[in-house]
């Protein structure tokens, strides 16, 4: 996914997966809604357990996203280190050469 579309989506991408969780949750709890072969009253909490599963599961994505941008900004800040130092290596090149001048020009 391109950064920019990262930030055009937000905050939103988070809440859209956890309620498509929970919709396909109640789906599937609506559709076995009082039918006999729906098994036993212990077996609803493991749609309970489906549903805390998929919550973590799109929490990991979120956070692999969320890492993701965050790695394309340190990369964008370590360029910017590695000019301005490339620019301070510059500016200490020529106080050298001005110092070896200003130390000739003293010797006489």
């Amino acid at each position: 996914m391109p950064e920019k579309d990262l930030e055009k989506v937000g905050w939103k991408l988070p809440i859209v997966i956890v309620f498509t969780v929970i919709a396909l949750w109640l789906l599937s709890w609506f559709l076995l809604e009082g039918k006999d072969n729906r098994g036993t009253f212990g077996d609803m909490f493991g749609a309970v357990n489906a549903l805390f599963s998929g919550l973590a599961f799109a929490g990991v994505i979120y956070a692999i996203i969320l890492q993701r941008k965050e790695l394309s900004l340190q990369r964008e800040e370590l360029k910017l280190t590695r000019a301005e130092l490339k620019g301070q290596k510059e500016e200490m090149r020529v106080q050298n050469e001005t110092l070896r001048v200003q130390k000739f020009e003293n010797t006489f």
